[in-house]
C-alpha cells in the first residue's frame, strides 16, 4: 500500500520541529525542499539540501524519542569558466591568449557517473561565452555533472580540464562531482586556430632569389596546396 501522511508541522525560529504522541512504526520525515521560507542565494534560487537525506526513514520503537532527524541546507554551487585560444597549443592559458566569444556550453546532469555525457542524460542549463571568453552556471545542486562544449569552428582542442597536455584523448566535455554549494571555475577548453601559410610571388629582376626593393609581385597567378 501507499505512503500516508500522517501530520504536518512548520520549523520554528531556531529550526527545531517535533511530531509528539507517535506510536510504535516506520515512518518518513519528508521536508519541502520547495518552501519559501528557505533561505536563498545571490541569484534568488532558494538553498539547497547538503545532507541528502529527504526523506528521512524513521522507525519508531514504543516510547522512543527520536531527534537525529535533522537537513542541513546550503547555497548552491558554480561551474565554469574560460573558453581560450590557445595559439601556442600548450594547453594552458597564457597571458595574451584570448578567450573566444560565441562558443555553447552545457551542463548534463551525469546520471550514472561514467564522467562523460551520454544520449539521453537531462540537459541541467546552456549557456554561452561572452567576449571575455567566460561562461558560468549558477546555483547549481550538488550532484554528478558532464561541461559539454561545442568547439569553435576551424580550431583544434588543445587543453582540456581531464587530461593534462598534450591532449591526446580529449573529448570537448568535463565530468564532475559539485559539493554542496561549492564553486568549480576550473573547467576551462582551450582551441588552436587553423593555420596558414603564404604567400608573394613576385619578378626577380635581378634573379638573386631575394625580393629586392622595388621587385613588384604577380598578380592573378594560381596557387594549389
Amino acid at each position: 500500500s501507499g505512503d500516508s501522511l500522517i501530520a504536518v508541522t512548520s520549523t520554528t525560529a531556531d529550526g527545531s520541529y517535533t511530531f509528539a504522541s507517535l506510536p510504535s512504526g516506520s515512518y518518513l520525515v519528508d521536508v519541502d525542499t520547495t518552501d519559501f521560507d528557505l533561505p536563498v542565494d545571490g541569484s534568488g534560487v532558494r538553498y539547497g539540501l547538503s545532507t541528502g537525506n529527504d526523506p528521512q526513514p524513521v522507525v519508531l520503537a514504543d516510547g522512543e524519542t527520536y531527534t537525529d532527524a535533522d537537513f542541513g541546507f546550503c547555497p548552491n554551487g558554480v561551474i565554469g569558466d574560460l573558453i581560450w585560444r590557445d595559439n601556442d597549443r600548450d594547453g594552458s592559458p597564457d597571458p595574451g591568449e584570448p578567450g573566444i566569444a560565441g562558443v555553447t556550453v552545457s551542463l548534463y546532469q551525469d546520471s550514472n557517473q561514467n564522467g562523460v555525457f551520454d544520449a539521453g542524460e537531462p540537459l541541467v542549463a546552456s549557456d554561452v561565452t561572452d567576449a571575455s571568453g567566460l561562461y558560468e552556471f549558477l546555483s547549481v545542486p550538488a550532484g554528478y555533472y558532464t561541461v559539454v562544449v561545442v568547439p569553435p569552428a576551424n580550431h583544434t582542442l588543445t587543453g582540456d580540464p581531464d587530461e593534462l597536455p598534450p591532449c591526446l584523448t580529449c573529448d570537448s566535455q568535463s565530468g564532475l562531482y559539485l559539493g554542496p554549494g561549492r564553486i568549480d571555475r576550473s573547467r576551462d577548453f582551450g582551441y588552436a586556430p587553423p593555420g596558414a601559410l603564404g604567400d608573394t610571388l613576385w619578378i626577380d629582376s635581378d634573379g638573386d632569389g631575394l625580393r629586392g626593393l622595388g621587385e613588384s609581385g604577380i598578380s592573378n597567378v594560381t596557387v594549389w596546396l
